[in-house]
């Protein structure tokens, strides 16, 4: 089974153009990563506020930090 993710996002976390913008980074960060990921994991992304201001290397740090701290990053 392959890995999936979902992006969960809010208006809170801005307007329609920032929230594709952030889906787009979280969405190349998991994909650049997939190698790392065991095969049948799902991960649901919820996207905040926060990320607005980071661009793509700090986005794709926080991602790994996060699969690290849960044990789906080998």
């Amino acid at each position: 089974r392959q890995r999936q993710m979902c992006i969960r996002d809010s208006k809170k976390v801005g307007n329609s153009i920032v929230r594709h913008r952030l889906a787009r980074l979280v969405r190349e960060a998991f994909r650049l990563n997939t190698n790392h990921i065991p095969d049948g994991i799902d991960v649901v992304v919820v996207v905040k506020a926060g990320l607005k201001d980071k661009g793509y290397t700090e986005t794709c740090k926080s991602m790994i930090h996060l699969l690290k701290l849960h044990n789906m990053y080998r």
